[in-house]
């Protein structure tokens, strides 16, 4: 029997166009990713994408590109049903969109309303060959990353936010990164306003981020803002997962293709340090942030968020965010400290 994926994946005697193509990366990129939860720290790389005969080359058309939702379903069924599997191949981007793309539509829940998160990660090597990678195989792949991420989905506990695909061309295939955040904390409730002591360090992380006059122990700055944004984007009710998954971070300086932007590139007058997210060095630099301070940067980074998807990914929408304080250490020149932020983006399927 052939085996049938949408309009996408026939025999293995005719070629499959791709989705749309996403993620374009010209060298690794290593982000820092601090968990709320754990404290703990992980790395994630956006990679080289396929070149040569593994590349896609049939673009879906602009007016189908959100009309995704019907070949997700069937890539699942598929991998559920793996005597239905045949010979077909898929070029190794197109394995990368339908492996993120199930993952997200099987797990991610945007609408539920948290105060913490994290983000995890997992690797997985996925056989390929000069022509592609066998459908098979990014079946399995689904299977077996689906299963470990699933665990993820407690309820009242904890629910997977968002999940994002990167690869790694090797000799015998293609090396995958998983990352995927997951929202907890449903119990608290989440402050809308600064109080008169809400003066809190950068970052740094631990729980015990005050600084004068603040009396009191607490997450810093950068978490604060963190959680912020990603409540407020869980308002905006965007649906319940997210395909063509890609992130922007703000650093100290500009590299577009690794998808990293300069706090710098973002002037506004009245800024304490005169840019919309938090970023400052020399004498006048306080990482002390008062409670106007907060609140300026706060809808600050809320702005730089939206501006970067007007730059550079119009078609997409913003849905999680990730904050981490930071500091630059120069030798010969004044410290840099800055709200380093990832934000992810992704295109919402049309619902059946």
């Amino acid at each position: 029997m052939t085996a049938y994926l949408g309009p996408q994946i026939q025999h293995s005697s005719f070629t499959p166009p791709p989705p749309p193509p996403r993620k374009r990366a010209a060298r690794h990129v290593a982000l820092s990713l601090v968990a709320t939860a754990a404290a703990s720290m992980f790395i994630f790389v956006a990679c080289n994408k396929e070149v040569g005969p593994m590349a896609p080359s049939v673009p879906v058309s602009t007016t189908d590109q959100h009309d995704f939702e019907p070949r997700i379903r069937d890539f699942v069924a598929l991998a559920q049903n793996p005597t239905a599997r045949d010979g077909s191949m898929l070029t190794a981007d197109s394995a990368e969109w339908y492996i993120e793309a199930a993952l997200n539509f099987s797990n991610a829940n945007t609408t539920l309303a948290y105060n913490e998160s994290r983000v995890d990660s997992l690797t997985y090597h996925l056989p390929a060959f000069a022509e592609g990678v066998a459908l098979s195989e990014a079946a399995n792949a689904f299977t077996i990353l689906n299963d470990q991420i699933a665990g993820s989905n407690i309820a009242e506990v904890s629910h997977v936010i968002i999940v994002d695909v990167t690869t790694q061309r090797t000799t015998t295939g293609v090396d995958l990164t998983i990352a995927y955040a997951t929202g907890s904390g449903y119990d608290k409730a989440l402050n809308t306003t600064y109080g008169s002591n809400d003066h809190w360090a950068w970052g740094g992380g631990g729980s015990n981020c005050n600084c004068s006059p603040n009396p009191n122990a607490g997450t810093c700055a950068d978490k604060k803002i963190q959680q912020r944004i990603n409540n407020e984007l869980v308002a905006l009710g965007q649906n319940v997962y997210m395909v063509s998954v890609e992130s922007w971070t703000i650093m100290p300086t500009t590299d577009l293709p690794t998808r990293e932007v300069a706090f710098t590139d973002y002037p506004v007058s009245g800024s304490p340090y005169g840019y919309r997210s938090f970023g400052c060095s020399g004498a006048g630099c306080n990482t002390c942030l008062s409670p106007s301070n907060m609140s300026f940067f706060t809808q600050g980074t809320w702005d730089v968020m939206n501006l970067i998807r007007q730059q550079y990914c119009p078609t997409k929408k913003a849905q999680y965010c990730v904050v981490d304080g930071n500091m630059s250490v120069c030798q010969d020149c004044d410290d840099v400290y800055w709200h380093q932020a990832r934000f992810y983006y992704g295109i919402v399927p049309k619902a059946k």
